[in-house]
């Protein structure tokens, strides 16, 4: 899990290149399609991602007004569809998961939402080439075969435990006088001294500290219009209508998660599967 984590840090392997002027650089948060891989009865009989289920869960509360037609589930199907649909609906409402900047400037995010006008300026053509050539970056092998999606899809689903039994080994440790935060630290740096049992149970925490970083990260897309049929430098491309892009990957806000906040997700988990639950039960009503 620690490599895991890693690859996630060292996505980043190629170089749009310093001979190119203008950037497009796209953030794009595809957030929690999988709450924990102990849920995933739960979810299949309540089919709902953490995505959706807190959106929800902030609906029903009265802290937004709508509710969003992005879906995790889309971003992370793994097919050109699914994907597609997915950036299109964060082009119309990016809401904090989409931004978009030329040369370093923001032209487009949750309070810049002119499409017609962030296309003028980053020299898209038409909506259709956004959509295709940010699905094609995502759904390029770039780790050992994999996609960014996939990596990052692999981290959601590293946690085997509940939170319920995450809080508890919190608990054996807080009862044997050690500090979790500290026993992590002594353990990535192959400094720890605690027995193989509770070696395990750091190797899950750590596991679902990864989770939960994969579940918040940003994916940052650089692209470079390339001249027709002019290859100045390697590197990945993809191409839309006869227009090339070189492009650059790079995975964000990648560090390890404080364990003291465990107690915090526990009662946020449980209080967005009751929503849930009960917002389904409405529906069905």
């Amino acid at each position: 899990s620690l490599s895991l984590s890693l690859s996630l840090s060292f996505i980043s392997l190629f170089s749009v290149g310093n001979t190119v002027k203008d950037i497009i650089t796209i953030e794009i948060k595809p957030k929690a399609c999988f709450r924990t891989a102990a849920d995933k009865t739960l979810t299949s009989k309540y089919p709902c991602c953490r995505f959706c289920s807190t959106i929800e869960s902030r609906h029903l509360n009265g802290h937004i007004r709508a509710v969003t037609r992005y879906c995790p589930r889309d971003m992370f199907s793994g097919d050109c569809r699914g994907v597609s649909v997915a950036v299109s609906r964060l082009l119309d409402e990016p809401l904090s998961y989409l931004t978009v900047h030329w040369n370093g400037r923001r032209v487009f995010d949750e309070d810049r939402r002119d499409i017609t006008a962030m296309l003028a300026v980053t020299g898209f053509r038409d909506r259709a080439e956004f959509v295709a050539i940010v699905t094609q970056v995502l759904l390029a092998p770039l780790h050992q075969g994999k996609t960014v999606l996939a990596v990052i899809e692999d981290a959601q689903l590293c946690n085997s435990l509940s939170l319920a039994e995450l809080n508890e080994v919190d608990r054996i440790f807080v009862d044997a006088g050690l500090d979790l935060d500290t026993e992590i630290a002594k353990w990535v740096r192959g400094h720890s001294e605690l027995d193989p049992e509770l070696s395990e149970m750091i190797q899950h925490v750590i596991n679902f500290t990864i989770s939960v970083i994969a579940q918040d990260l940003s994916v940052m897309i650089s692209l470079a219009r390339t001249a027709s049929g002019i290859r100045t430098s390697p590197g990945p491309r993809v191409s839309y209508k006869n227009q090339e892009y070189k492009f650059k990957v790079s995975v964000v806000d990648v560090e390890l998660k404080s364990v003291k906040k465990l107690p915090m997700y526990l009662k946020q988990e449980q209080r967005e599967i009751g929503l849930m639950i009960e917002s389904k039960r409405e529906k069905e009503r």
